[in-house]
C-alpha cells in the first residue's frame, strides 16, 4: 500500500485533536465537581486556543481538498463524506461556546458556569467521537482510492493555505515534526567513540582582600601638668602675754 503524505499529516492532525479533547472533558469534569487541578484552567484556553488555530484549517483542508477528489474516485462515499462535511459547524458552534465559557472562568465563576462548560465540552466530545469512527473508515478508503499526484495535490493546497494565512510561524499540527536523532552509544556500537569531556570552566580568581585603612594617628595633647596646690595661710598664734609677777611685800 503506497505512503501518502497527505493523509499521514491528517492522521497526526487527528490524533492532537483527540489529546485536546481527552484533556478538555477531564479539565471540565473536575471544575464541574469542585476539585479542580492546578492547570486545568490552563487546560481549558489551550483547548480553545487549539480549536481557532487548527480545526478550521483542518476542516478546510478535508473539505477543500481531500473529500472532493475521495468522492470523485469513489462516488459511494459522496454521502458520507457530505454528512461529515456537514457535521463541522454545529462543532465549529460547540467550540465558540466552550472559548466564551472560558473566557468567564475565574477565582468568583457564577454558580453554574462550570456545569455548562462541562455539558458544552461533552457535546463537543461526542460529536467528535462520531466524526472519528466515520473517518477511519473514509481514510482506509482513500489509501487505495488516491494517487500520487492526488496526494501532491493535497500537500500543496494545504502547504498554500497556511501561506495565504500568514500563519507559516504557528505551530502546525499537520505538519510531521522533526524528530532529533540519538547518537549511539558504546553499549550500542563498540566502535563508537566517546565524546571528549567538555572542558571545565577555568576557576575564577579569587579577589585579594583590600587591605584595611590603617587608623590616623591623632596629635595627643599633652596633658597639663597638675598644679600644685598650695598650702593655706595659717597665721601663727599670738605669744601668750606673761602676766606680770607679783611684787613683794615688804
Amino acid at each position: 500500500m503506497p505512503h501518502f503524505a497527505s493523509l499521514a499529516r491528517l492522521e497526526q492532525s487527528h490524533r492532537r485533536h483527540d489529546d485536546v479533547m481527552d484533556s478538555l472533558v477531564e479539565a471540565a469534569r473536575r471544575l464541574a465537581a469542585g476539585r479542580p487541578d492546578t492547570f486545568d484552567i490552563d487546560r481549558i484556553n489551550d483547548a480553545v486556543v487549539y480549536f481557532k488555530r487548527s480545526i478550521t484549517r483542518l476542516f478546510l483542508d478535508e473539505e477543500g481538498s481531500l473529500f472532493p477528489r475521495l468522492s470523485t474516485r469513489r462516488p459511494e462515499l459522496a454521502e458520507q463524506l457530505a454528512l461529515l462535511a456537514a457535521g463541522h459547524p454545529a462543532q465549529v458552534k460547540l467550540q465558540a461556546r466552550i472559548g466564551e465559557l472560558a473566557a468567564a472562568l475565574d477565582g468568583e465563576s457564577r454558580q453554574g458556569a462550570h456545569k455548562e462548560l462541562l455539558e458544552a465540552a461533552t457535546q463537543l466530545a461526542a460529536a467528535h467521537d462520531g466524526r472519528v469512527a466515520r473517518l477511519e473508515h473514509v481514510f482506509t478508503i482513500a489509501k487505495e482510492a488516491l494517487t500520487a499526484q492526488d496526494d501532491a495535490d493535497i500537500v500543496a493546497e494545504m502547504k498554500k493555505r497556511r501561506d495565504r494565512r500568514h500563519e507559516s510561524d504557528d505551530h502546525d499540527d499537520t505538519m510531521p515534526v522533526a524528530r532529533r536523532q540519538r547518537s549511539e552509544t558504546i553499549a550500542e556500537r563498540p566502535s563508537a567513540k566517546r565524546a571528549p569531556p567538555a572542558p571545565k570552566p577555568a576557576p575564577k580568581p579569587t579577589p585579594k582582600p583590600k587591605p584595611k585603612p590603617k587608623p590616623t594617628k591623632q596629635a595627643v595633647k599633652p596633658k597639663p601638668k597638675p598644679v600644685a596646690k598650695k598650702a593655706p595661710f595659717k597665721k601663727a598664734p599670738a605669744a601668750k602675754k606673761k602676766k606680770p609677777a607679783p611684787k613683794k611685800r615688804r
